[in-house]
């Protein structure tokens, strides 16, 4: 069965903000783990309407890129691409805002992960 990941940006009229959710998706790509790699946002092209219509794979992986849950992860993404209606093998993931990796991005954007190295064995960090 072919595969393939969405992630759903909430997309913006400033380029850099929809470039992001694009640069995840070129990442991803890379690897090789999905047969196809799309995006789409709430506001801005490709739309979130139609989306699984233009993913080709059977089954598909649905991530919003969003830090957190709200109305548009709850309510406007899922409606947006007819979950409630489709007979595909779709798995609707959490906003990635929560998980642990997140917060050690924070850590390290502050600067804190070196320091924390120690203590909680975590590695990395900003070079100096």
């Amino acid at each position: 069965m072919s595969k393939a990941l969405l992630l759903v940006g909430h997309g913006s009229s400033l380029p850099d903000n929809n470039r992001v959710v694009e640069l995840h998706a070129a990442r991803i790509r890379e690897r090789g783990l999905f047969d196809e790699v799309q995006t789409c946002f709430v506001q801005g092209e490709p739309s979130v309407e139609g989306a699984l219509e233009r993913v080709k794979s059977d089954g598909v992986y649905v991530v919003p890129v969003f830090i957190s849950r709200g109305v548009h992860t709850s309510e406007d993404i899922p409606e947006a691409l007819g979950l409630d209606s489709t007979e595909r093998d779709v798995t609707y993931c959490d906003p990635v805002g929560d998980d642990d990796a997140v917060t050690e991005v924070i850590l390290s954007r502050a600067g804190l992960r070196t320091r924390l190295t120690r203590r909680d064995g975590l590695s990395g960090g900003p070079s100096r």
